[in-house]
């Protein structure tokens, strides 16, 4: 009897150890892919900005069609939805307001935020950082600092030069 405990107690130390191995193994891979660099993401912005959608509203996108989509979502974020079973349901486009909170928020905070020299937000606490009307103004004004970030009425993009 103590020869057969102690094969079960063998085997249980050998599947724990196996178990943990693969988790190690599975954290060492995850952290083999860097995040991307705030270089990567402009880069990424600028080859996407003018690509028009590969789909249509309506449609179904899966796994197969993440590569539609790659113009869409940030780099390695789109990467969490490289699963089995995802679904994107493609749905009209229109003008989505903000939450209220975003909106209040905005409102509680408005002036406190500052560009700081190498382009970081200082001061920021929630809702939108800079009002449309200080971006529009710091864009057309000759010899303000260029807060990089542009705006229309249908859209707004934000860059670092």
């Amino acid at each position: 009897m103590d020869q057969e405990l102690r094969n079960d107690f063998a085997l249980f130390v050998a599947s724990v150890f196996i178990s943990w191995l693969f988790i190690v193994i599975g954290c060492v891979h995850a952290q083999e892919q860097p995040l991307p660099t705030r270089e990567d993401v402009q880069r990424w912005i600028e080859t996407n900005l003018e690509t028009p959608p590969k789909f249509k509203d309506g449609e179904v996108l899966t796994q197969a069609d993440l590569d539609k989509l790659r113009p869409f979502i940030p780099p390695r974020y789109i990467d969490e939805f490289n699963f089995e079973g995802v679904e994107f349901h493609v749905s009209p486009s229109g003008v989505y307001m903000p939450h209220p909170d975003y909106m209040a928020a905005t409102e509680k905070y408005s002036g406190q935020t500052k560009l700081a020299d190498d382009g970081a937000l200082e001061g920021y606490s929630a809702g939108r950082p800079f009002a449309r009307a200080l971006i529009n103004l710091a864009i057309h004004k000759p010899g303000s600092k260029p807060l990089g970030i542009s705006t229309t009425a249908s859209s707004t993009t934000a860059s670092t030069d």
